[in-house]
């Protein structure tokens, strides 16, 4: 595939879904089986936003990555917790 920007963002967004995706649904069950139906639903939400608006994070690039990346992280992790 081409080497455009555009290309770039585009396989890093499917790969970072494919990547975060098995962590966050362990996290989405495991909180909804054993902690709250609602608190899995809220930062299940929540982490879809933050994957969402991905794309548009890695494109600006730069640390505006992180305003889509950490979030989502804190998502997973809040469910672990």
């Amino acid at each position: 595939a081409g080497g455009t920007k555009l290309n770039l963002c585009a396989n890093r967004t499917v790969g970072n879904y494919l990547e975060q995706s098995p962590p966050f649904l362990l996290a989405l069950w495991l909180c909804a089986y054993l902690i709250d139906v609602g608190t899995a639903a809220r930062a299940g939400w929540a982490w879809i936003f933050f994957r969402a608006i991905y794309p548009l994070c890695f494109y600006k690039g730069g640390i505006f990555l992180f305003a889509s990346t950490l979030p989502a992280y804190l998502c997973v992790w809040y469910m672990f917790g």
